[in-house]
């Protein structure tokens, strides 16, 4: 049996240690002018290194302009980059502040990259890229191989996944803090500074976990799409056939008690068995999701679950009765453990805890 995806629930930090994260080419001396763009996800904005005199310039996708005063660089030359980018948000939680400029430069910070480690092994490819590299996710020409025309025509294969991988992950990451700055604020006109954007992150083990699961159920329907479009993973036709053989240990959670957090579906796994084209496993097949012995559930960070809710209705699922809807929110503390949360169904009681919410399935009379 696979491990467990969420298998650390962590307490959230009080404060960012900016201390922690001055680390790139001696130091990033000063950040408090750089900020998070809403866009594209990317940061941008003047900063000061240790080793290095006057202001820098990061510019993000949507090339937000410097101030006048402020001098733009060419990082790449600069700092002896491959490409002109100091800094970025991890990948996946796009809570973590990480360095990059590197081809060897990782996604992800350390929580999310161990779980996608996992998930990758249990699938025997670098279904989620680790980084730019093809040696990052084993995808290699062998010298002997060079010149033999069904190798190079492999590798040319494996090489065009990869990239259409990189670029669901670059969509991904811009969903993501889009979604995490509609729950940081109201206002959708400016953009948020950096220091001010890591001290708002909850980046607990809990929020990072739903992270994790929400990008990979993201790359499994991202996946099914990509091959049948483009034809690139055709070598894994039997894996995908198998999704939920492979999935259901790696996914089932033999607890009573669910965690979910932001938009969370619920569905009643005997109404799946029943109603559902292929049942229960079918379901998963399609979706994923974590499930227990009476429950399946999906977690949202934007409202991206139509083609779920419509799939259900349409095969003769009774929304409350047989499925629920419900949005969790961002993490909040300040929300006292135990406190009752309202499911909107009699068959689902759940409450708060550790800033997010505990499902459990209550049996009907």
């Amino acid at each position: 049996m696979l491990k467990q995806l969420i298998h650390r629930i962590g307490k959230r930090q009080k404060a960012y240690d900016f201390e922690k994260h001055r680390f790139t080419y001696g130091g990033l001396k000063d950040f408090k002018d750089m900020c998070v763009c809403r866009h594209c996800g990317e940061i941008y904005g003047s900063f000061e290194v240790t080793n290095k005199t006057g202001h820098y310039y990061q510019e993000c996708d949507c090339e937000n302009e410097p101030e006048s005063q402020v001098a733009k660089y060419d990082l790449e030359k600069t700092f002896n980059l491959d490409f002109g980018q100091l800094v970025t948000l991890c990948y996946c939680c796009g809570q973590e502040l990480l360095r990059s400029g590197s081809k060897w430069s990782v996604f992800f910070c350390d929580f999310c990259k161990d779980q996608i480690l996992t998930i990758n092994r249990s699938y025997g490819f670098a279904l989620i890229p680790i980084g730019r590299h093809s040696l990052m996710n084993s995808v290699v020409l062998e010298s002997e191989d060079s010149f033999k025309e069904k190798k190079i025509h492999e590798f040319s294969s494996a090489m065009s996944s990869l990239f259409d991988r990189i670029a669901l992950l670059h969509e991904w990451k811009k969903i993501k803090v889009s979604n995490l700055y509609k729950k940081l604020e109201q206002s959708e006109k400016s953009n948020i500074g950096l220091e001010s954007y890591l001290a708002k992150m909850p980046r607990t083990d809990q929020s990072k976990s739903s992270a994790v699961i929400s990008l990979f159920n993201f790359f499994l329907q991202k996946y099914s799409r990509l091959k049948e479009n483009k034809g690139v993973f055709e070598h894994d036709t039997e894996a995908e056939i198998n999704l939920a053989e492979t999935n259901a240990p790696f996914f089932y959670n033999s607890k009573k008690e669910l965690i979910c957090v932001f938009f969370t579906l619920v569905i009643r796994n005997q109404a799946l068995e029943d109603k559902y084209p292929g049942g229960h496993k079918s379901f998963l097949r399609k979706y994923g999701g974590e499930y227990n012995d009476e429950i399946t559930l999906n977690c949202f960070m934007a409202p991206e679950f139509d083609d779920e809710i419509e799939d259900l209705d349409k095969s003769g699922l009774v929304a409350n009765e047989d499925f629920v809807l419900f949005d969790v929110g961002i993490p909040l503390y300040e929300i006292e453990d135990y406190r009752p949360f309202k499911t909107g169904v009699g068959w689902l009681s759940g409450y708060y805890k550790q800033g997010s919410v505990m499902i459990k399935h209550e049996p009907k009379c």
